[in-house]
């Protein structure tokens, strides 16, 4: 059980420590004020699909979904802005270098969906919806 959330990996010049540019949102009241997450957590997930929706600038009638990806562990860093309703989960650089060079995955033209199922803080476990699955709304946007 965990929290499904799908979005579109977008592309940020911030860069948490461990963790990569690449990220996907997923609004506050489903995960960081829910479960009272501040200062940088470690969210654990699994893959359950990889959709690419892009081919440069042209948008695919059908997406091609990746592969043998479903079911791999992901790991993201947390922040959490001051303003606005997104949390945003930077991928780990470990689970980037996988999504990258074994899949070639590439930002803004591929849709993640992922089930988040927790939360580490200090070595410190904190399950995400371990009784029920929760589905994240999807909310398409190129910005």
């Amino acid at each position: 059980m965990g929290l499904i959330v799908r979005d579109l990996l977008r592309i940020s010049s911030l860069i948490p420590a461990g963790a990569v540019g690449i990220y996907i949102r997923v609004l506050k009241r489903y995960l960081s004020a829910p479960y009272k997450l501040r200062f940088k957590p470690i969210i654990v997930g699994e893959i359950l699909k990889v959709e690419r929706i892009l081919a440069g600038n042209i948008m695919l009638k059908t997406p091609e979904i990746v592969k043998y990806i479903k079911g791999r562990e992901i790991t993201f860093t947390l922040t959490v802005p001051s303003m606005g309703n997104y949390d945003n989960l930077y991928i780990s650089e470990e689970s980037w270098v996988v999504l990258r060079d074994e899949y070639g995955i590439i930002p803004e033209e591929f849709v993640l969906t992922v089930k988040l199922t927790k939360a580490i803080i200090e070595e410190k476990e904190i399950k995400i919806y371990p009784r029920k699955d929760i589905e994240h709304p999807y909310e398409p946007s190129y910005e």
